[in-house]
């Protein structure tokens, strides 16, 4: 008995948790860095109007880059399978038909939304015509280049399974410091304003996206899986969506979301309210992004374990889990209090009314990082362990319960109400995420007892 507790120890400890976590660690704090550095960079040069304009295009981008996510992991998932069962040249040609519907989906949906490019800015929330001339300008062009983005994240998740994981971790990385750098040399060096930031996001991908199918073109003979000739049923069709579906609502779920904060923080605070979303939204991504590294670099260990049936590998890894993420979360809390004065006030170094705005507002704005990393983990571990029904409440219910605090908060306080909907939010989500983790893991505890009477 000891040498087992000895040895589940050794696995889940914080050493090992983070020798298994740290690439994917690594990916979504550098990822987050230099999201943190284009928007100081477009903020610095072009001003909160610019600010404003990226942020109310943003839910377009994450609508867009839902495609990629629904047919990768959709994909993913099929390819797994048959490649478990050895039938390699259908995996092969379902890796070529999900790309092309990730291309054509992705081309139906950009072209829709550039001819009516004014209506949906303005559906949006910019109000303001220099708002809506900056959204025109910026969002027509990453719009038009977001076939790369869905492509680069469709074949990140594909090579996943050619390859490994890390090769997408490194191509991530790859291009975002490319993205950084592009944005300092167009919209810094060269002065072309908000064209360079839609630029540098679009050239970014590109260049993720050749890397990746260059290095597949050198590799092709190592890869467990290629491309073949796109051949696929509407069966098939539907087990893309219904494996990738929990994924791309996630990102749907987020564009929603994201879309009614604009609008409520456009409605009582202004162009500069929606400029303070996206500065508060970018101090969050870097205080959370080790967490968010974290969980997803544990979910794959999480999904081995339950098909290994480990039970006793698995419970140690949800609750050591839990105590590591609750007390990093508490630090990182404090951490941003302390430091929030500080990264605003390089987004604002000359607007003191934007800079007033957006301090008060994160600091309202960052409890919901205390609560944040738990509801991700409850998530990741239910997607991972297939209990699709609970993962599916859990994805759905902090999207639905910041849209409902979004408009029921700001009817009691509006300063203040826009920027607690999300803490509040958060903590309903957990209780929520509490009650779903307990369920499963009975479910997991019975269906286990089922196996083992079976033996």
């Amino acid at each position: 008995m000891n040498n087992q507790m000895d040895s589940v120890k050794r696995y889940t400890g914080i050493g090992a948790l983070l020798h298994v976590t740290f690439p994917i660690i690594l990916m979504t704090a550098l990822e987050s860095v230099y999201s943190l550095v284009d928007g100081i960079v477009v903020s610095y040069f072009d001003g909160a109007h610019a600010l404003a304009a990226i942020q109310i295009v943003f839910p377009v981008l994450l609508f867009l880059n839902s495609i990629g996510y629904l047919f990768g992991y959709g994909v993913q998932s099929i390819v797994h399978l048959k490649l478990k069962l050895g039938d390699r040249a259908k995996a092969e040609k379902l890796v070529s038909s999900g790309l092309l519907a990730t291309v054509i989906l992705t081309l139906i949906i950009s072209t829709l939304i550039l001819i009516f490019d004014h209506e949906v800015y303005r559906f949006l929330g910019a109000k303001d015509e220099n708002v809506l001339h900056e959204c025109l300008i910026y969002g027509n062009i990453v719009v038009a280049g977001s076939v790369f983005t869905t492509v680069f994240i469709y074949l990140k998740s594909v090579f996943a399974q050619a390859y490994s994981f890390r090769i997408g971790v490194t191509v991530t990385i790859i291009s975002g410091l490319c993205n950084m750098l592009l944005d300092i040399l167009l919209t810094g060096i060269l002065h072309i304003g908000i064209r360079g930031a839609a630029l540098a996001t679009v050239g970014s991908f590109a260049i993720g996206t050749v890397i990746l199918l260059i290095y597949h073109t050198i590799k092709r003979e190592k890869a467990k899986v290629s491309f073949g000739v796109p051949k696929c049923t509407v069966g098939d069709l539907r087990r893309f969506f219904r494996f990738g579906t929990s994924h791309m609502m996630q990102y749907v779920g987020a564009a929603v979301v994201g879309l009614v904060f604009n609008y409520q923080a456009g409605s009582y605070l202004g162009v500069l309210g929606i400029a303070s979303v996206m500065v508060a939204m970018h101090i969050h991504m870097l205080f959370t992004a080790v967490v968010q590294g974290f969980v997803e670099g544990l979910e794959p260990e999480m999904h081995h374990r339950h098909e290994k049936h480990q039970n006793d590998l698995l419970r140690s890894i949800i609750f050591r889990s839990i105590l590591y993420i609750s007390l990093f979360s508490l630090a990182v809390f404090g951490v941003s209090q302390l430091l929030c004065h500080a990264i605003v006030h390089l987004f604002a170094l000359e607007d003191p009314a934007f800079e007033v705005i957006a301090e008060e507002g994160y600091r309202l704005y960052a409890f919901g990082v205390i609560l944040y990393g738990i509801n991700l983990f409850v998530n990741g571990f239910l997607h991972s362990t297939e209990l699709r029904i609970s993962a599916s409440i859990s994805s759905c219910c902090l999207p639905v319960m910041k849209i409902a605090m979004f408009i029921i908060l700001p009817l009691f306080n509006a300063d203040k109400g826009v920027w607690l909907a999300v803490p509040a939010a958060e903590l309903i989500s957990l209780i929520v995420s509490i009650i779903l983790l307990v369920l499963g893991y009975n479910h997991e505890s019975l269906r286990k007892k089922r196996i083992n009477r079976i033996v």
